[in-house]
Parts: structure tokens; C-alpha cells; sequence
């Protein structure tokens, strides 16, 4: 039995048939039968027009049996077999994350709450490669929802939105002017928008957009950042207004701006996360009391770059009254405060202090810091304390120059409560250049630290970099701050283990090899740490690829660890106290093994491990920022 004939044969041999019968009917027209060309020899265009007709018919049948071969062919590809849950899963990773350029704080193109933008216009060409992957992208409405506004995917951003089919939208604009964003507003996207980041929009063009955002209700908006380039001086009033209503925006949660002025207190009321950058105010702390005094569900604060205009630049000690704490900021959890004036941060601290059950302060490069008076009450309770001199890479990235500047850096974490704080040095030091040692201390906060309530229940105490010990042409901490770090660790009673970090972003000519002499001596008569018994040695950890200098002046660890110091400090019998010896190191790092064998005679017990993720700290849940962009750097570079 014949097999059968598949339907499209049957349709291009049927169309061929008919061809050929009508072809005798066509007058004045031959065939060479040595050519097989068909050759006019008179006017026939009338009677060809049907043939035509039928030629294309032909020719489509072909098409589309060809393109029914190609579909089979490539239904028995491995890809394809796979179920339609899976490809659509594989098909959402497509688009990269929009991270790059909009994670970190202070750029003034980025937002400081995480928006998982993906450009739904990359998958486009994924879906036109063939029927089936097009048949499944077309059917998932969410691979459709992020629309970049702007640049190379600004005339897909209609397409996008027809096909996610009323879903909620992420929307992304980064662009130089506001016209484009204005062009991508008109759209009709606003409405079904619950994401929105705008940034690098030039100034002039401001307000238009903040009119077009204020023009209309956003039902669906969770998450709204603003940034706009910042060419005006910096004694000059920001006039530009966010005239945004609760009204209009009622699942309004998290807002950033960039050199916007907040005007709306109602919408405040309802917003968990807040940030403010580049704000310059007359009476700039004024309009801050003003927002925080209605924000009674707020949870985390970012203020950043805050000046007041056309005021002289205020003395180190200078203070504004203390305010009253505000009750509505009593679900706070996280702030933070960086670069702006002692003189504001603390007037703001004092505002937000209300009896919260926790909060997690930070005060990153605030300016005259040493005088910066923390207030007691956010060291109650303390548990876990880090100390230490942290290298930071500043700087524009290249081709641009890129150095390195160190910084005192200080956490102090309990159950309750978690501030941090840096001190940056007066002049920041180029690579071996400015002497770490030339810093003096941790200033004004010395006096706190030393209070005997903040140091009796520390428990876990981190050293970072602060070895005493001298290595190459870097001098060790002055000996202010060796006399301090040593009084503070005499200082707690319920002391039970020290971490010595070493090394820690890699820098060979960072510190020196790790030491026990800022430790309490045992054979003190004063001694008061009856339960350290415990040592841990962090040591030689990498500093992310993306903040090495250009030029390869970062020089890396050289891979091994060199424990000669401590043996020498053992020896001495100060340290018999200590029972169990814990050492963390990269797989790449060396011990040696005659080191590692003598200081067994010393400790009960000695684990090495090897981790390549560096140790840290450990925080309390409170002050870990759900809304946080990925980063994988060591504090204090990153911001949460």
C-alpha cells in the first residue's frame, strides 16, 4: 500500500495542474524546448495575471511546508523536548539585570532601593528564531513586563506592553534628555507601571517629568527613583518639586530622589523605605523634620549629601539644638547618614531616636566625624565589636585614575541596637604614599567606647589590619590608637573570643603579620577577661575584581600566612588564657607546617579552615535590607 501523500505536496501539485492546463490557453505565446523558457511574443499581461497568482500560491505552499520541515526538525532538539514551564524559566534569564550603574549609592544615575529591571525587548530575537520558542514566549504575559524607555529598546516598549497583557510593569528610563522619557510616558504606561526608575535626565528638563508623573493616579506604583544630573552649584536652591499625592499613588512604598525636592508630607505616611540624595535646602534640616514627622511607617532611611544653602561651612563642634524625638519614627529600623555635615547627621540621629526595639545606625564619611557625638544609648547592650583599617578604592573607574585611601571603621552590634561608623583621614593617602599611622584615633568616640556599661557585654571583639607589628615601609597604628584598642579589650569582662583579621582586601602592604599584643596581658594583676579563651585568625581575602586599579598597582597577598609574630607573643606566657585556635584561610594560602606544629604545643585544640568567602561579623536580622542591591564587597565599601 502506497504511503500517503502529505497535504502540502497534494496543494503545490494540484496548483502545478492547473498552471499547466492554462498555459495552452495563453494566445501568442511558445515554448523553446532547448531553453525550457517561456518566451512572450505578444501582449499578454492580462491573461498572466492569474497565472501569477497561482505561481504564488505555489510558492507560499512551499514556504510553508518548508517551514513545517524546519518546525519538526527542530522539535527533535534537545532544547525543545524540554517542558514549557522550563523554557519559559530559561527564557526570563535572558534579559540581563539592569544592575549595572544603578546599585550604588551616590551615583547619581542610580537608586539606592533594588529594582530587578530585565529589558523584555531582549528577548525578542529569541522568540523569532522558531515557531515553538515564539508560541511560548508570546503566551507568557510576564516575560513582557520590563520596558526599557530610551535608547536602542525605545520602539519596542509599545510591543512589550501590548504583549504582557495588562500585567504590572518595571520601567526603565536612562536617558540624556527628558524628552525621551516624556515621548515613553505618553505611551500609556504610567497606569499600570509598579516600577519605575528614572535616571541620568538632564536638569532642565526636571519639572516636565515630575509634572507627567504627578498628572494622573498610579494604582499600581510600589517603587518609584528619580535621579537627575547634578550641574548646578552647590549654593544654589534645588526648586524642582515632587508634587505626588497618596492619593494618586496609594501603594506607594519606596521612593528615591536625586536632587528632587520632597513636598507632599501626606505622601510620606504610607512609605517604608526613603531615600534622599543631593539636598540642598535653606533650612534643610527643617524640611527633614518636616517629612520624618508624618512617615509613621517607615522602615529604612538613606540621607545623602545634605547642605544647607549659602550658610558658611560650620565648625567642627558646632551643634543645633537637640530635637524631640519623633513618635512616627518608632517602626524605623535602618539609617543611614553619609556625607553631610556632624552638625545635621546629629541633629537628624536625634530625631529618629524614639524607642525603637531595634535600629541599625550607620554614619558613612560624615564630615568633622571625630566630633560627632554618638549617643550612648545606640552602644546599650553590645555584643559584637569590629575595629579595624579598611583600604578603599576611590576614584572614577577607568580610564580614569583610582586610589587608595584607609579608613577607621568601627561596628558595634547587640540585640537592640547596631551603629557603624568610618572616620576617613584628613588626606586621603595614595598607594605607600600618606602613612596609615599619621590617622590619630577614633576622636570624639573614645570616650564612649571606654564607658563601662558599652564594653561589659561584648562577647566577640574584630581587629582588622590594626597589627602592632611593623611590616616592610607601612608603620603600624600610632601608638594613641594601639593604647586604646589595648584598654578597650582589658575593658570587657565577658570577653570570649578575638578575631585577628589580617590582610583583609588583599593588600600585601596593608597591615602587619597578625599580633596577640593588643590583647589583655594574663599576667596582669588587673586582669578582668576570665572567659577569652578562644582565638580566630582571618586572613588574606580577596578585594572584588571591579575596585583593582587599572595600572596593577594592587599588589595581591603573596599566599601565605605568617603566624612568626604570634609564636613570638605566645612564648612570653601573656596569652596562656588562650585555649582553642581557629584559622581561616583561602585554599591558594600557605601555612607552614613548622608554624602550624609548635603552635599545637600552645592551644588544646587548632582547626584550619578553608573558605573562599571572607568572614565577616555577623549581624542581627534587623539590620539586613531586604530591598538591598546584590553586592558582593566587605563593609564599609558597600552601604547595607
Amino acid at each position: 500500500m502506497a504511503a500517503e501523500e502529505h497535504p502540502c505536496l497534494q496543494r503545490i501539485r494540484t496548483c502545478c495542474s492547473e498552471v499547466m492546463q492554462e498555459l495552452p490557453l495563453i494566445p501568442d505565446y511558445s515554448v523553446s524546448q532547448d531553453s525550457c523558457i517561456w518566451r512572450p511574443t505578444a501582449r499578454v499581461e492580462p491573461e498572466l495575471l492569474g497565472l501569477h497568482t497561482q505561481v504564488d500560491a505555489i510558492v507560499q505552499c512551499m514556504l510553508e511546508t518548508i517551514a513545517e520541515i524546519r518546525e519538526f526538525s527542530n522539535a527533535s532538539r534537545p532544547l525543545l523536548r524540554l517542558p514549557t514551564e522550563l523554557l519559559c524559566k530559561i527564557m526570563s534569564h535572558i534579559p540581563t539585570a539592569l544592575h549595572d550603574g544603578l546599585r550604588a549609592p551616590g551615583h547619581r544615575d542610580s537608586s539606592v532601593w533594588r529594582h530587578e529591571f530585565r529589558d523584555a525587548a531582549m528577548i525578542i530575537p529569541i522568540s523569532q528564531s522558531c515557531r515553538q520558542l515564539r508560541r511560548i514566549a508570546l503566551d507568557e504575559a510576564s516575560l513582557w513586563t520590563g520596558i526599557a524607555v530610551g535608547g536602542p529598546s525605545r520602539s519596542c516598549a509599545k510591543l512589550c506592553a501590548d504583549r504582557s497583557r495588562g500585567l504590572p510593569l518595571q520601567i526603565f528610563m536612562s536617558c540624556a534628555s527628558g524628552e525621551d522619557a516624556l515621548n515613553g510616558f505618553s505611551y500609556g504606561l504610567l497606569a499600570r507601571s509598579q516600577d519605575i526608575l528614572v535616571g541620568k535626565l538632564a536638569r532642565n528638563d526636571t519639572q516636565a517629568v515630575l509634572d507627567r508623573l504627578s498628572s494622573g493616579p498610579l494604582p499600581m506604583l510600589e517603587s518609584l527613583s528619580l535621579g537627575f544630573q547634578n550641574d548646578k552649584i552647590a549654593d544654589i536652591e534645588y526648586n524642582d518639586q515632587l508634587t505626588l499625592t497618596k492619593e494618586c499613588a496609594p501603594r506607594l512604598t519606596r521612593l528615591s530622589l536625586i536632587s528632587v525636592d520632597l513636598v507632599s508630607p501626606g505622601l510620606a505616611s504610607s512609605l517604608t523605605h526613603l531615600a534622599l540624595d543631593n539636598f540642598y535646602k535653606h533650612g534643610v534640616y527643617q524640611g527633614v523634620e518636616r517629612v520624618l514627622s508624618v512617615c509613621c511607617s517607615l522602615e529604612s532611611l538613606y540621607l545623602r549629601q545634605f547642605m544647607d544653602v549659602n550658610e558658611p561651612e560650620p565648625h567642627p563642634e558646632y551643634r543645633l539644638p537637640t530635637p524631640r524625638a519623633l513618635p512616627a519614627c518608632r517602626r524605623l529600623r535602618r539609617a543611614v547618614f553619609e556625607s553631610m555635615y556632624t552638625y545635621l547627621a546629629s541633629y537628624i540621629l536625634s530625631l529618629i531616636l524614639s524607642d525603637q526595639p531595634q535600629l541599625a545606625v550607620q554614619l558613612r564619611h560624615v564630615w568633622d566625624a571625630k566630633f560627632f557625638p554618638v549617643p550612648l544609648e545606640l552602644f546599650h547592650g553590645t555584643t559584637r565589636l569590629a575595629i579595624g583599617r579598611y583600604s578603599e578604592i576611590r576614584g572614577h573607574p577607568p580610564p580614569y585614575p583610582r586610589y587608595v585611601a584607609f579608613t577607621w571603621g568601627i561596628t558595634a552590634s547587640g540585640p537592640q541596637y547596631t551603629i557603624r561608623k568610618t572616620y576617613s583621614p584628613d588626606v586621603d593617602g595614595f598607594m605607600m604614599a600618606a602613612p596609615i599611622g599619621a590617622q590619630t584615633g577614633l576622636g570624639a568616640t573614645e570616650r564612649v567606647l571606654l564607658h563601662p556599661t558599652v564594653l561589659a557585654g561584648v562577647r566577640e571583639l574584630w581587629l582588622v589590619d590594626v597589627s602592632p607589628s611593623k611590616k616592610g615601609h607601612v608603620a603600624p597604628p600610632v601608638a594613641s590608637a594601639q593604647s586604646l584598642l589595648r584598654s578597650m579589650a582589658a575593658r570587657m569582662p565577658a570577653l570570649e573570643t578575638v578575631v585577628l583579621v589580617s590582610e583583609s582586601w588583599e593588600l600585601a602592604w596593608a597591615g602587619g603579620p597578625p599580633s596577640l599584643r593588643l590583647l589583655p596581658d594574663g599576667r596582669d594583676p588587673g586582669f578582668t577577661a576570665p572567659r577569652l579563651n578562644t582565638l580566630r585568625v582571618v586572613h588574606g581575602f580577596p578585594l572584588p575584581p571591579e575596585y583593582h586599579l587599572a595600572d596593577g598597582r594592587l599588589s595581591g597577598s603573596d599566599g601565605s600566612l605568617d603566624l612568626s609574630v604570634i609564636l613570638d607573643d605566645l612564648s612570653s606566657g601573656a596569652y596562656d588564657y588562650l585555649v582553642h585556635l581557629i584559622i581561616e584561610v583561602r585554599r591558594r594560602d600557605q601555612i607552614f607546617k613548622e608554624q602550624l606544629a609548635v603552635l599545637e604545643e600552645f592551644f588544646s585544640t587548632v582547626q584550619v579552615r578553608v573558605t573562599e568567602q571572607a568572614p565577616t561579623m555577623e549581624l542581627p536580622d534587623y539590620c539586613v535590607e531586604p530591598y538591598a542591591w546584590p553586592d558582593k564587597r566587605l563593609w564599609p565599601m558597600k552601604c547595607w
